[in-house]
């Protein structure tokens, strides 16, 4: 006769799924209902991160054991394990949906696969942070921290440290690049007109994407080809007063292949920033043919809580805060996801007038920068100004 611990310890593992339920098609086949918060896209990309590097550095047990009385019992967690148990809860069916021609980082990569083991549904161990009987708590407990563990040891592992290191290498180049043109431009005019846009395009007859549908890429060509001609009028129309034009290369489920744009302009015959982005529309629909869109950021200014955007002074607190968190929006996604098409795909571009030695290198000590820069290092980006 099987014991009430040992029915418990049975009861706990019954949500296991086998070896090879661990391959993503297997595992997100189908949408699953979680009791939990949903979060998907690049947001729950960084919180995987965020909870890798904590996780690295932990030597507790993330979960615990909270007696109730003699016979019951209920799973407890710190704020680390709670973390894991909210990125447990999130929607993955529709992540790997919103980015299905990408390439995940190792970190993601190996998260995902050890993911299957913590499923947190009613018949798992989301069941057992209510009170349940004191085995059922505890056999949940002793599972969930060694699937912590487990995730440990795969994040420690050196390969995957340097594998990671290689992956977010591009990124983090650029993120610094763009900071140094931006602190560059801070001190040579600290007066500009700061425009934000994204360009879209979408093949004629096209019907919106539903969750589950194929990626289409069959407009991919197309979008370089006039992305090119877009460019050279960029810079044809705005000449000398073209301090810097970045922008950043996308693909979403519903808004297909976009682009995201950040452009500094001398102040000067520039200071209608809202007409300036729809006459920048009005060239991306002709080039298009009428089948690229625009999106005017400068239009809705008042939405954002950091004033970055139209005629602004460079050494103004909150327009810092506000370019920081535009060029860690333009550069660090590509750290926890980057396209994988089996073609080479450059996701990030930047021109305009400013210095070859603008752009800062990550070794370059930071402490000639004044007080309050606009470049900051990549740890600050990830830890205060990435709001994607």
């Amino acid at each position: 006769m099987k014991t009430s611990s040992c029915m418990a310890r049975i009861q706990a593992r019954k949500a296991i799924p086998k070896l090879k339920e661990l391959s993503f098609k297997n595992l997100f086949r189908e949408p699953i209902e979680y009791a939990g918060r949903s979060d998907a896209g690049i947001r729950l990309l960084y919180r995987i991160h965020e909870m890798a590097s904590q996780l690295i550095r932990s030597s507790k047990p993330l979960f615990y054991l909270e007696k109730i009385s003699e016979r019951e019992g209920m799973a407890r967690c710190t704020k680390l394990g709670d973390l894991l148990i909210g990125i447990a809860q999130s929607d993955f069916t529709r992540l790997l949906a919103d980015w299905p021609i990408h390439k995940f980082s190792p970190i993601v990569r190996g998260f995902l696969k050890l993911f299957a083991l913590l499923m947190v549904q009613t018949n798992s161990i989301g069941g057992y942070f209510t009170i349940v009987s004191l085995d059922a708590a505890r056999a949940a407990v002793n599972y969930a921290n060694r699937y912590a563990s487990t995730l440990k040891k795969y994040l420690r592992r050196s390969v995957i440290k340097s594998a990671n290191e290689r992956f977010r290498r591009s990124a983090l180049d650029n993120f610094d690049e763009l900071a140094g043109i931006l602190q560059w431009i801070s001190k040579e005019h600290p007066e500009v007109v700061v425009l934000r846009f994204d360009t879209g395009y979408r093949e004629e007859g096209a019907t919106p994407s539903k969750l589950g549908d194929p990626p289409r890429t069959g407009h991919l060509d197309k979008y370089r080809e006039c992305r090119k001609p877009f460019h050279r009028w960029i810079k044809d129309r705005f000449g000398e007063d073209l301090l810097l034009c970045a922008w950043a290369f996308e693909y979403g489920r519903e808004k297909l292949f976009h682009q995201h744009y950040l452009v500094v302009l001398k102040p000067r015959g520039n200071k209608d920033h809202v007409e300036l982005v729809d006459e920048i529309g009005r060239k991306w629909s002709a080039i298009t043919k009428s089948l690229g869109s625009i999106h005017n950021c400068n239009a809705r200014r008042s939405d954002y809580r950091y004033p970055a955007l139209g005629q602004v002074r460079l050494d103004h607190p909150q327009v810092i805060i506000g370019l920081r968190y535009i060029e860690s929006y333009l550069t660090l996604a590509e750290a926890h996801a980057r396209f994988d098409l089996g073609v080479r795909i450059k996701a990030h571009g930047k021109f305009g007038n400013y210095p070859e030695e603008a752009t800062i290198k990550p070794a370059r000590p930071r402490s000639s920068f004044s007080p309050m820069p606009i470049a900051i290092t990549y740890a600050q980006a990830q830890s205060q100004y990435v709001n994607f």
